[in-house]
């Protein structure tokens, strides 16, 4: 929880500072392949609040910065540059797991209803 906390704090500094839109926004393709990719790449880049397209600067600094600090309270053993390099990028998984769920949950939702 504490992790989650901290990685948000910093995702809203630097995403304030660099003016970063963090919303997720659905792929304009069609097919399930553009899609899936859209949606993996949106992990990586970010709109800007001119609309421009740019390296997400906040979910990185996010990821890393809150798996480095958990280092403080994590036991020994946990307390590593290897385990928080893990943790970073579990979080930027799960993160990439909830942009391929956004885009596709709304298709999935439809399917339900017609049944």
């Amino acid at each position: 929880m504490g992790q989650s906390t901290i990685n948000n704090s910093i995702r809203f500094g630097i995403g304030a500072a660099l003016r970063e839109d963090p919303r997720y926004f659905p792929s304009e393709r069609k097919g399930f392949l553009p899609r899936m990719g859209h949606a993996l790449a949106s992990t990586f880049v970010t709109r800007t609040d001119s609309g421009d397209r740019a390296f997400a600067v906040s979910r990185f600094g996010g990821a890393f910065g809150s798996a480095f600090i958990s280092n403080s309270w994590r036991p020994a053993g946990e307390d590593t540059t290897n385990h928080a390099l893990g943790r970073a990028g579990i979080t930027l998984a799960l993160g990439a797991g909830m942009n391929v769920f956004r885009e596709f949950w709304p298709d999935m939702r439809r399917m339900s209803r017609r049944r």
